[in-house]
């Protein structure tokens, strides 16, 4: 599957990485940066959402989210696990439950502009998943990531993504490929929801956020996985 990457917003927790290890499968152990795990919500305005070899002109736009989990895998190397991953495109919602393993869920997601911020919101029923404001910023700030290009050398690693499925004990696996261009610091005017609700009362901390624009994303499939037990650590 391929798409146009029109825009995309990380905003970056950190995490202690025995927290993060305990709600991971067992195969895979957190990634740590300068004594930190990484645990990010990315939020991806799609256009041209199309499966190959249909190219990217003639596909729909999707708004999609999904936490995303630095992590190494089990050959060492660094990699990415999304639990779920959500859109507002109901189409594809339902084919994606037809046809792939992973779980794509149907969820109101909203950006909206209120100059000089950008509002996020990600709401399932009720719950509010995820909500934040954020606006450029002059400068990069992180306890995690000294500079810019060591963010963006640190995504641009996490090609290889893990996932939970339908099938019990099984992981999906694959693999991301993308341009992404350079990426803009943002400044968190306010943030909430139980995505981070519920990390900051297991000891995380808000890190930093992120923007960047029109890049080209492929993903490609490869399959299911045992996750070694079928169950995460706790």
């Amino acid at each position: 599957m391929s798409a146009r990457m029109h825009e995309r917003f990380i905003v970056n927790l950190r995490v202690p990485p025995q927290v993060l290890r305990d709600r991971l499968p067992a195969c895979v152990t957190p990634q740590v940066v300068n004594g930190y795990a990484v645990v990010s919500f990315c939020m991806l305005d799609l256009r041209g959402v199309t499966l190959a070899p249909l190219p990217p002109i003639v596909g729909p736009r999707s708004i999609s989210c999904a936490q995303r989990y630095a992590i190494l895998a089990e050959s060492g190397e660094p990699a990415v696990f999304v639990p779920e991953r959500q859109t507002n495109f109901a189409v594809g919602a339902r084919l994606s439950a037809l046809g792939f393993a992973a779980p794509h869920r149907l969820v109101d997601i909203a950006i909206e502009r209120e100059p000089p911020a950008t509002e996020l919101r990600v709401q399932d029923g009720t719950d509010i998943m995820f909500e934040a404001a954020l606006r450029p910023s002059g400068e990069f700030s992180s306890a995690v990531f000294a500079t810019l290009d060591d963010f963006a050398a640190f995504m641009a690693a996490g090609v290889r993504n893990y996932g939970r499925s339908r099938h019990e004990g099984r992981l999906t696996v694959l693999d991301l490929h993308k341009d992404d261009g350079s990426y803009e610091p943002l400044f968190i005017e306010w943030i909430g929801g139980t995505f981070v609700d519920d990390w900051l009362a297991v000891g995380a901390q808000v890190d930093s956020a992120l923007r960047t624009t029109d890049a080209h994303h492929v993903w490609k499939y490869h399959g299911l996985i045992a996750d070694a037990v079928g169950s995460t650590r706790s």
